[in-house]
């Protein structure tokens, strides 16, 4: 037997609700912090609090392209492709806090 479109709509809005608690946690971290804080390394890895922002919203735009477009060819051997990685964990350049910040909630839209 299918699914209603109650049952649909109820599991749509549970998922919904889900994602945006989930983005919430996410940026608790990061509430009170500068850019110098929230781009400090605080572990021997790579990783900082904007930039774990900044692949989160990355990834997720790369699920909707999923959904919406269907699978991308990708070289996973690539050096592009590895660089591409590796920057999506970091803030480079001009990116701000504030614009990794309104990036993630244009997102979540």
């Amino acid at each position: 037997m299918g699914a209603t479109n109650n049952q649909v709509n109820a599991e749509r809005e549970s998922l919904l609700t889900f994602l945006a608690q989930q983005r919430a946690f996410l940026l608790t971290t990061l509430r009170g912090l500068d850019q110098e804080e929230a781009t400090r390394r605080t572990t021997r890895s790579e990783l900082c609090l904007a930039g774990i922002v900044k692949h989160v919203t990355q990834m997720e735009e790369g699920w909707v392209r999923f959904i919406e477009e269907g699978p991308q060819e990708v070289d996973y051997e690539s050096q592009e492709t590895l660089d591409h990685h590796e920057n999506s964990f970091r803030l480079i350049g001009e990116e701000t806090l504030e614009g990794t910040l309104a990036a993630y909630e244009q997102q979540a839209k």
